[in-house]
This record gives structure tokens, sequence and C-alpha cells, in this order.
């Protein structure tokens, strides 16, 4: 719900407490003529209404606008992705401590830039960004301790699982056996 949306829901509770008929339907014929109560209800109805919307944009957001919140990538110009499917999705074998091809490579357009997303789960621990969406390839950032602090990564070097992730990963297998 938009503001301007929200306001019209505080129309007319403004004109019940000052006692005017509104054309909605309502008079302040006694009804939230309780000063600073009424006040109260009627910015709280606004609040309301106005985080309506946003809870319902919530609700629909996946793992990778969540996980983007919780990191640093923002301060390098990295655009989030949430919402947006993958162009391109690459299974990649990416240590050899976990068995099999465990690394998923994401990869998005967002405009012209393009973002590439590895991850193993639910973990995200690398990061590729291509603004001009043209080669080379020209920022990776990695997340070298789980925290959400990407840091640069030298292109130059392939992009590994950090230790972290096969941690979490070894645990949770241990867990589930």
């Amino acid at each position: 719900m938009s503001e301007a949306k929200g306001l019209n829901r505080l129309l007319p509770l403004l004109g019940v407490m000052s006692g005017a008929s509104y054309g909605g339907g309502y008079s302040g014929q006694g009804l939230l003529r309780t000063g600073m109560a009424g006040l109260v209800g009627a910015a709280l109805a606004v609040a309301a209404g106005s985080l309506e919307g946003r809870a319902q944009q919530a609700l629909g957001q996946d793992v990778a606008k969540i996980a983007y919140q919780k990191t640093n990538l923002s301060s390098y110009g990295v655009p989030d992705v949430a919402g947006l499917k993958p162009y391109h999705t690459k299974w990649l074998d990416k240590t050899d401590k976990i068995a099999g091809k465990e690394t998923r490579l994401d990869m998005y357009q967002v405009g012209v830039a393009v973002v590439g997303r590895y991850s193993v789960g639910e973990r995200l621990f690398g990061i590729l960004y291509d603004p001009d969406g043209r080669p080379p390839l020209e920022f990776a950032f990695v997340d070298k301790q789980g925290k959400g602090v990407f840091e640069p990564h030298n292109l130059k070097e392939e992009i590994v699982v950090p230790d972290w992730v096969v941690q979490q990963v070894v645990s949770v297998n241990n867990l589930k056996q």
C-alpha cells in the first residue's frame, strides 16, 4: 500500500475526531472523540496501512535478499539480485572436502551488469561482479569468515569454498547421520 493510500485512510479518522461529517460515511457524532487516544489510533492505522504493502513484499523475498541485507556488498556497488531468476546456473566442484559438485554458481543480469553468486546450500560465500556486462570480469568478492563481510578477491586466483562453509556443511551432514 502506498503512503498516499495510508493518508486516505487517515483523513476519515481525522474528520471523525474533529466532529465533522466525512464523505466516506463516517460521522463525528461521538466516534473516536477521545482526544489523544483517537489520535494514537489514527496514527497506528496509518502505520499499519503503510506497512501492509511492505510486509507483503517481505513475504515474497527469497533467501538471496536476506543474505544480501546481511552483507557489505552494497558498499562495493554490487546490485541486489533478490527476486530475479538466474539466466544461468552451473554446479561446480570447488573443494575436495565435500563430495561431488557442491557449489552452485548462479548468474544474474541486472540492467547491463552481471552478478554471479557462489553458494553451497544456503551459504553465500562468493560474488562475481561485472558492472558493464562485458569481458573481462572486473570484480570478485569472498566472505572468508562467514560473517557477511565480503573482501575483494584476486581475479587471477580461483574462488574456492572457504573453511567456514565446509565446517557448516560437514556438521549438518553429521547431524543427519
